[in-house]
């Protein structure tokens, strides 16, 4: 037993010493490396392929170690290279089915896995098959040992590379590792259990690309959400670093990259199959992440498979708790290439996020929350989104969302601290929204609109959010359930100047049905550039916002009841409404009362119609029902003020109703300018509503409502009775009765207007009576169908109206007939006041569809604004299928021209019209001819052509190419052969290509500029000269624009030659022109050179210098059009000429050399010596710019007139002048005013072109006499004026129509023009000679002379002031009527003061007519009882006075009269001077007597007695008619006798009685004159010689006996018809016996005229050649008219006629 022990014992120690031999073995180098071939030799055999082990190390019991390990597969390429591997094992762990392995380190090992053809398996699968048993072995059963464990402690991974390549299932991967070191405590891959404290990877760069596999697996979305059973991990801490992987997989498009710089974590809890991953630390720096998704449509089942996953991974309930988490320097960038790229927007489908930041102190993501306390994150994104902060306490569950202590920043937003939302549940928001609890506390928040759109990019089409540089400002305090929300604070502000600040309580959200607010609007603010952002269209197309709105008060009620009161407030006017309504929903049953007040709202403005101005109101409506048929309301108010037609109307009452479908109403008006009142009923129970209006108008002023430019007053009264007022079943009368009008001193009394219409099924009829025109419109039409029926009627013959996108109405069968009858009428006149001649209008038409339209149009005479046609004529008729229309005028005259004869004729049919214009001159020839055609191949687009074979331009034929076209559209005009030619001239227009709007060419050949000049002017020879040259247009029918080269030869006007124009423009670089303009001959020499740009240059659409040379004033008088005359001298001057049309840039000066001139208006004669204007980029300057008059006296300009656009002018001028000549005209060159005008001035201009300012002195000097002609009222015109006028005196206040006449009428005290500041002292000298013309025709004018001071102006509001004193030294008024004439001599001292206005003067002037009378029948009375040697005295012809008085004011002068005996007089007794004295005396006590014996006075030279009809001082007796009949008996024989006594000289004889008061007795007197007269100088000078001899009567003691040659007259003939003559004279005339024969010596100018009628002798050379024309154009006409009619175009049916004679009657 013992043996046996030791046997035992003994086995045992052997094979222990055996094994610590074999240990001990093992670790020596031999052995190894002896085990080491062993093995290599082994498995390079097992394995078929060379397997080497460069070095085994094993370590017992524990540490083997391996290196330069290469496995080679069986394609000789590296399957496996490991430099070393390193593992410390437990081997005898292994006994106990253990495998521990503490240490294990794998160093620069290279694996490489591929599969490639043609094999079909891996480069490792030989590996596999080598040790698989070579045959099947049957199952054994089950094993019920423990499986093996194993345990890592510690795991080290330098520099690993992996290659794998699988051409089966397209993958090429390439990863390569640095160090990957890891501690691990627990490794059990059986229960899948691992406690890994630390993990640190740094350097992992993989490179896994996938293309297309050889086998396509099924590309379906995986539905299976069943979960594996994850691994149990324990994981402390991680860090990873210097990561990049890169993922490309070409077969679904998707690419990824990533580049991880540093990961650092602390894990609390990982979790994975309770779904719990707790980190307590992560750090994140310098992370980019790239993915892009492709087109393809692998790409979108990624997509879809991620989807699913991710909805795969919520459903999963995954609780995810993050706590102190840093990230930074990190980037992300995704992009789905299947997805457009977007601009300007937050692309989701490519988005670029960089700089992202995120530092928060806890992330908590569960199943049903998030919850996050975030400090500080950012980042940028590459559409703009750059969030620079956001804070705060986020939380969101299933019952509540919230963020606390929030802050989101951007650079144009912030949002700041409170927003709570807290709900049962998510599925009850979607039953009822209304239960959600809202708190929001908002303050001081702003959004930028830019952010705005980068989230809701269609925003960007709204025009409220269009500017991105919009910045909405918050401040918001709501809480409370959605169905009960108040609002303590609600403050917004954006765009512009747009604020909303409000403040409520609004329930029942989100129903609409229960909705009910109560609203405190405290401010609404916005602007007009504010609200056209978010007003549509329409609305801004219709309406013009007010620059600013601002609306305020509150608003309570709900969907069924409401109650206001607010006010708008605005800077176009305010509104305010106030009030309640009820059941507003419904039409038919609401009930309202509303209170409406406007002040001052600009409706036109607002509404875009100028017409309409200001607008202040205030109305009520009261009542229910908003449709005819239910409404029962009241509407009363009044309109304050409204601004219609630039008139602001006043004090119009309204007060209307409605009940049972009655609409009455009232309405009046109260304006100072238009009284009016009136009512007016509507039954709007008939399907067609009758109408029943009564209106009475007061007055109506006409002028200041800005209705007629003069001044017009209309009374009258309207009264309609419409039983239907449908347009088209119109029926009923309108009546406008007691019509006056008053213009002006005249009253017209107008009959009744009277409008009737009536209906019957068959037709509708329509007159119209008036003083003015009768019309009647009869037959079967639709009113409302007339405008398009005429529109549609034209359409088939000549297209007018494009063709309607909807197929046009179809107009009704229609026959109707048209008459109309314009009278002259006065009341016409009023109406028209620029009408000046007429002489009725006829129209008549037959309109029918049938048959088609005949229409004919006559008027006699139209003289209007400036034109004259005679003798006008007008016909339409359609006939198979052509509309023929044909115009004739007698004479057509406007601006000075007149044609004659004109003609046109058209022929319209399938969009064509023929036609043919001929013009006459006025001896009846053809002057222009121009037939052609117009035709219209489609709509808009024109083609004009002239014939070629009788084209007349003044009186020439002309041919034309017969192929000659024009071609015009909207955008495009072409010209094809269109050439005229004329012996040698021609002009031709044709185009260069036939693209669109190609450029053209015009082309003149010795082109006579008066052959279209003629056209024109009347005088062929105001324009004239031979153009030569090619043009060539670009852009005709936008900016037309030229180049070419023209030459204009002797260009002149009206007869002055001003030389040659040279144009040279041409286009070498593109958009620039560039032109030289040239100037020769005739003394002149001026050049424009340039550039003229198609696009600007630098702001400059232009750039020229000008030249000018030398200009010779007297070329330019034709240019002048007659305003200059008599010029000499020249001009000079260079300028720089740039910039735009609108604000062009002239640099430069203008300078006269000894130029003279005289302006013809004035005739005044000017010299300007060596003078200069500069012009600049300030203006133009005057720098003592000195102009001389005739006598050298100069007028000095110095200063400057400031602008940059010539279009707008500041002024800083002064003019001095002294004795300066500004008028030296004779009545034949102005017939208004003429004279001499001589003025000494110190005058400033200051202000601009729109408000001058004007002040300074100005003195009429000694030497100026100056007549001013009043011109006259058409003769035909007074005539009918009348002197009667009638006035209801009994209520004058109640009369408007006269209520403050003088002040409506009186434009005296005030300009047209408004703007001005004048303020002149005016100082008129003594000698200063006035003459104004009061009757031209009559020869009335007054003439004075005096001194006087006067302040006079004018303000900006046009009114005109002026004060002073006039005081006249001498003057006279000269009174003619036939062949009565009287002169009233003016008293020196007469005075006229001024007191501020024209018109308000005080007058005291006296005026002196001397004559000569016989005192008998004044003192008739006073001596009838004396003896008749004294009562004789008073027979004799004394001189008296009688005196013209005008005192009191200017416009109400208080006109009287006096007769006063001279008291120098030594013709009458100091007795009978007493006598007459005191009689004269007795009449200055009663006016009334007076004035008879001052009109019998100045109409008689006489006094008058009681009995108008005898004379007690003397009369023609039949001794004194024989005696005179017998002296003219004596006179002729005499001078019959001596006529033929000595030839060569002429004797004359003329014998003289008459009765003589002077001594007291009636004496006879008896005188006879003796003349001799001597023609000599071929009987150009004529010499008289005669005397007086006394034959009866008491001879003149004083006087000379020898008096042979008393009368001395010497005449000579300054022309040899006589006409004019030059007489020295000296006269010796008895005077009576005191003063007895007075010699009279003086020198006189004779003109003799011929005439037939004395009014003849007056008519200007003007005047003559005028009235002859008349009168040959007067016998023209009556031979016209003995000509025969021409035929009438149609003939009418006999229906036709029988139906105008029932209308006729």
């Amino acid at each position: 037993m013992i043996k046996a022990v030791k046997i035992t014992f003994k086995v045992l120690l052997w094979i222990v010493a055996v094994l610590l031999l074999i240990v001990v073995l093992v670790q020596t180098p031999p052995v190894q490396n002896f085990a080491r071939k062993k093995v290599q030799a082994w498995l390079a055999k097992k394995l078929d392929t060379r397997f080497e082990i460069g070095k085994i190390r094993i370590g017992f019991p524990s540490s083997v170690v391996l290196e330069n390990i290469y496995v080679e597969d069986k394609s000789k390429d590296t399957l496996l290279y490991g430099g070393r591997i390193k593992a410390s094992l437990h081997i005898f762990k292994l006994l106990k089915n253990e495998v521990q392995i503490g240490d294990l380190r794998v160093q620069d090992v290279t694996a490489k896995i591929k599969r490639q053809l043609p094999d079909t398996v891996f480069n490792f699968q030989f590996i596999i098959d080598s040790f698989m048993t070579a045959q099947k072995k049957p199952a054994n059963p089950a094993d019920t040992t423990a499986a093996m464990k194993m345990d890592l402690d510690h795991i080290v991974l330098d520099n690993i590379r992996f290659l794998y390549q699988d051409t089966i299932s397209g993958n090429d991967w390439t990863i390569q590792l640095r160090h990957f070191n890891s501690n691990i405590k627990k490794f059990d891959p059986q229960k899948l259990e691992f406690d890994v404290p630390v993990i640190v990877l740094d350097g992992l760069t993989a490179r896994m690309y996938q293309y297309k596999p050889l086998i396509t697996p099924e590309d379906v979305a995986d539905d299976d959400s069943s979960v594996a059973l994850m691994p149990v991990l324990n994981l402390r801490h991680v860090q990873i670093k210097n990561i990049d992987v890169d993922y490309r997989n070409n077969v679904s498009a998707m690419f990824a990259r990533t580049k991880l710089q540093d990961l650092t974590t602390r894990v609390n809890t990982a979790d994975l199959n309770g779904r719990r991953i707790i980190l307590d630390h992560l750090r994140l720096l310098g992370a980019d992440a790239k993915i892009t998704m492709g087109k393809t449509e692998s790409a979108k089942l990624v997509v879809e498979k991620a989807k699913k996953e991710a909805e795969d991974v919520a459903a999963q309930s995954w609780m995810l708790n993050l706590r102190d988490i840093n990230i930074r320097n990190t980037s992300f960038q995704f992009d789905d290439e299947s997805q457009p790229r977007k601009k300007q927007e937050l692309d989701y489908a490519h988005l670029k996020a960089s700089d992202v930041t995120l530092q928060a102190r806890s992330f908590l993501f569960d199943k049903d929350s998030l919850a996050a306390s975030i400090q500080q994150a950012a980042f940028k994104e590459q559409s703009g989104l750059a969030l620079q902060r956001l804070k705060g306490d986020i939380l969101y569950t299933g019952q509540k969302m919230y963020a606390d202590d929030l802050l989101v920043q951007t650079p144009g937003t912030r949002i700041q601290h409170t927003i709570h939302l807290d709900y049962p549940s998510l599925e009850s928001l979607q039953k009822d929204i209304g239960g959600l609890q809202v708190r929001a506390v908002l303050p001081n928040c702003y959004v930028s609109n830019k952010d705005i759109l980068l989230f809701v990019p269609a925003l960007k089409s709204q025009p409220a959010f269009s500017d991105p540089a919009t910045v909405f400002r918050i401040n918001a305090n709501v809480s409370g359930r959605l169905n009960n929300l108040t609002a303590n604070v609600l403050q917004i502000k954006g765009w512009s100047n747009t604020s909303v600040d409000v403040a409520g309580t609004v329930v029942g959200l989100p129903s609409i049905e229960k909705l009910h607010g109560d609203i405190r609007i405290k401010e609404i603010r916005t602007t007009r550039q504010d609200a056209a952002r978010f007003l549509p269209d329409s609305i801004r197309d219709q309406f013009q916002i007010p620059a600013t709105l601002q609306l305020s008060g509150t608003v309570k009620g709900d969907g069924k009841q409401l109650r206001t009161d607010l006010q708008l407030k605005s800077s176009s006017g305010n509104i305010a409404l106030n009030g309640s309504m009820a059941n507003y929903q419904d039409v038919k049953s609401a009930i309202y009362d509303m209170q409406v007040k406007v002040q001052q709202l600009q409706a036109g403005a607002i509404m875009k119609d100028t017409s309409l101005q200001s607008l202040t109101a205030n109305m009520k409506v009261k009542g229910k029902g908003l449709t005819p048929q239910t409404a029962d309301a009241t509407l009363k108010g009044t309109i304050e003020s409204v601004g219609f037609q630039r008139y602001n109307y006043r004090n119009i009452d309204l007060d209307g109703s409605i009940k049972d479908q009655q609409a009455k109403g009232n309405v009046s008006i109260a304006d100072a300018n238009i009284r009016m009142a009136g009512s007016i009923a509507l039954n709007l129970a008939l399907s067609d509503p009758a109408l029943i209006a009564d209106v009475v108008v007061d007055s109506i002023k006409t002028k200041p409502l800005n209705l007629t430019r003069d001044e017009l007053v209309y009374r009258g009264k309207i009264k309609a009775d419409l039983a239907n007022i449908n347009p088209d079943s119109l029926e009923g009368k309108v009546e406008v009765i007691h019509s006056l009008l008053v213009t002006g001193n005249q009253r017209l009394q107008l009959d009744t207007l009277r409008i009737v219409a009536s209906t019957t099924p068959d037709s509708n009829r329509i007159t119209i009576e008036s003083d003015i025109a009768n019309a009647r419109l009869a037959g079967k039409y639709k009113l409302t169908e007339l405008g398009a029926l005429f529109m549609q009627g034209l359409q088939p013959y000549f297209t007018i109206t494009p063709a309607p996108k909807k197929p046009a109405q179809p107009i009704a069968p229609y026959n109707f007939r048209m008459w109309l009858y314009v009278t002259d009428n006065p009341a016409l006149k009023v109406a028209m006041p620029t009408v000046q001649r007429f002489q009725n209008l006829f129209v008549r038409g037959h309109f029918s569809s049938d048959s088609g339209w005949q229409a004919t149009a006559r008027m006699p005479v139209l003289a209007m604004s400036g034109m004259t046609i005679d003798n006008m004529q007008l016909e339409i008729v359609t006939r198979d299928s052509i509309l023929n229309a044909t115009t004739t005028v007698g004479t057509f005259q406007f601006g000075g021209n007149t044609l004659y004869k004109a003609f046109v004729e058209a022929r319209a049919a399938n969009n064509k019209i023929d036609f043919l214009a001929r013009v006459h001159d006025r001896a009846g020839r053809i002057q222009y001819a121009i037939p052609g055609m117009l035709h219209q191949p489609r709509y808009g687009v024109y083609d004009i052509s002239l014939k070629s074979d009788s084209l007349l331009l003044n009186y020439d034929l002309w041919t034309v190419a017969p192929d000659n076209v024009i071609h015009i559209t909207s955008n495009d005009l072409r010209a094809t052969n269109f050439m005229l030619n004329h012996n040698f001239q021609q002009f031709s227009l044709k185009s260069k290509g036939n693209m669109l709007n190609a450029p053209a060419e015009a082309s003149f050949t010795s082109f006579q500029i008066s052959t279209l000049a003629a056209f024109v002017t009347s005088d062929s020879l105001a324009v004239d000269g031979t153009l030569d040259g090619e043009i060539l247009i670009h852009n005709l029918t936008t900016q037309p624009l030229f180049s070419g080269d023209v030459t204009v030869s002797n260009l002149n006007f009206k007869g002055d030659t001003v030389g040659n124009v040279i144009v040279k423009a041409k286009n070498t670089t593109a958009d620039i022109i560039n032109a030289n303009i040239e100037l020769t001959g005739r003394g002149n020499h001026a050049t424009v050179n340039g550039d003229f740009y198609l696009k600007p240059v630098n702001g400059n659409d232009f750039n020229f210098k000008v030249a000018l040379d030398t200009l010779n004033m007297a070329t330019i008088e034709g240019a002048s059009m007659g305003a200059i005359k008599d010029a000499k001298g020249s001009i000079t001057g260079k300028f720089d000429v740039s910039g735009s049309f609108a604000n062009p840039n002239i640099d430069g000066g203008l300078n006269f050399k000894q130029t003279n001139f005289t302006l013809s208006m004035l005739n005044s004669f000017f010299h300007i010596e060596d003078e200069r204007v500069s012009i600049d980029d300030e203006g133009i300057r005057f720098d003592s710019f000195v102009i001389e008059d005739s006598a050298k006296n100069k007028a000095t300009v110095n200063g400057m007139v400031y602008t940059t656009n010539f279009t707008e002018y500041r002024f800083d001028l002064s003019v001095r002048a002294n004795n300066f000549q500004a008028m030296n005209s004779t009545k034949a060159q102005n017939r208004l005013y003429y004279g001499q005008l001589i003025f000494s001035s110190n005058m400033h201009l200051k202000g601009t072109s729109a408000k001058p300012v004007v002040d300074g002195n100005i003195t009429i000097a000694d030497k100026t006499n100056v007549t001013v002609v009043l011109p006259q009222q058409d003769p035909a015109v007074v005539k009918r004026e009348g002197i009667v006028q009638f006035v209801d005196m009994d209520a004058p206040e109640n009369d408007t129509l006269f209520m403050n006449a003088k002040a409506g009428f009186d434009s005296l005290n005030r300009s047209g023009i408004t703007g001005l500041d004048i303020s002149a002292n005016v100082e008129i000298k003594r000698e200063a000679i006035f003459t104004m013309v009061i009757d031209e025709g009559n020869g009335d004018f007054v003439r004075m002379q005096g001194e006087g001071l006067l302040t006079g102006g004018i303000d900006p509001s046009g009114k005109t002031t002026l004060s002073g004193s006039y005081e006249i030294t001498s003057g006279a008024y000269e009174l003619n009527y036939n062949l009565l004439r009287r002169r009233f001599e003016m008293q020196p001292g007469s005075k006229i003061v001024w007191n501020g206005e024209p018109t308000k003067a005080d007058l005291d002037v006296t005026a002196i007519y001397k004559t000569k009378a016989a005192p008998m029948d004044l003192v008739k009375n006073q001596v009838g009882n004396e003896a008749a040697v004294n009562r004789n005295m008073f027979l004799q012809r004394l001189p008296f006075e009688v005196l013209l008085k005008l005192q009191g004011e200017l416009l109400q002068p208080k006109v009287s009269f006096d007769i006063q005996l001279p008291e120098e007089s030594n013709e009458v007794s100091k007795g009978a001077a007493t006598t007459i004295n005191y009689r004269l005396a007795q009449l200055r006590q009663e006016p009334s007597e007076m004035n008879k014996q001052v009109f019998s006075l100045l109409l008689l030279n006489r006094f008058v007695g009681e009995n108008p009809f005898e004379s007690s001082a003397g009369g023609l007796t039949a001794e004194s008619f024989a005696r005179q009949s017998a002296s003219k008996l004596l006179t002729e024989q005499l001078n019959r006798l001596a006529g033929e006594l000595i030839q060569g000289v002429d004797l004359n004889f003329d014998v003289t009685s008459f009765d003589d008061y002077s001594t007291g007795t009636a004496q006879t007197r008896t005188d006879m004159n003796v003349a001799l007269s001597k023609r000599l100088l071929n009987d150009r000078l004529t010499v008289t010689v005669g005397s007086n001899f006394e034959l009866e009567g008491s001879r003149n003691n004083n006087r000379a006996a020898n008096n042979i040659a008393g009368n001395v007259a010497v005449d000579y003939s300054l022309s040899k018809d006589r006409r004019y003559m030059l007489r020295a004279y000296r006269k010796n005339e008895y005077e009576g016996v005191i003063e007895g024969y007075v010699i009279e010596t003086g020198v006189a100018f004779v003109i003799t005229l011929d005439y037939n009628k004395f009014r003849n002798l007056f008519l200007s050379r003007k005047a003559r050649e005028e009235r002859r024309q008349r009168i040959q154009r007067r016998r023209e006409a009556e031979r016209q008219k003995q000509e025969p009619t021409p035929p009438q175009t149609y003939i009418l049916s006999p229906e036709n006629r029988e139906a105008e004679k029932r209308e006729d009657s």
